[in-house]
């Protein structure tokens, strides 16, 4: 059997980054908005493989790994571009141009599987 991990983390007001997600060595597959309103339309990734250098998060593409979001929504995630970091931050906007969060503090709940 799989070991699932549920990870609570927040944007507070006036950040455009998460707190840290600590995977426990599993692979992101999952993400739920579950309470407040993202002020950005689409959020991006920062991976870390020793929890202190953070780095955006690209695709074997070379595309930016994003995500169109829409409050009280839940995602699946391609478990081929998270696999590689124990340590992940959400961030609101892409790296060339990250947004703020406005209004309210925004939580989600991340879905860790190893």
């Amino acid at each position: 059997m799989a070991f699932k991990q549920i990870i609570t983390e927040t944007i507070a007001i006036g950040e455009s980054q998460s707190g840290i997600l600590l995977t426990n060595e599993g692979t992101l597959v999952g993400l739920s908005f579950t309470s407040g309103s993202i002020s950005a339309s689409q959020i991006s990734f920062l991976g870390s493989t020793d929890g202190v250098a953070f780095y955006p998060l690209y695709d074997k593409s070379g595309a930016e790994v994003t995500l169109p979001v829409v409050k009280l929504r839940s995602y699946a995630l391609s478990e081929e571009n998270f696999s590689a970091w124990d340590y992940i931050k959400i961030r609101e906007g892409i790296s060339a141009s990250p947004v703020l969060q406005a209004t309210e503090e925004v939580s989600f709940e991340a879905i860790s599987k190893k």
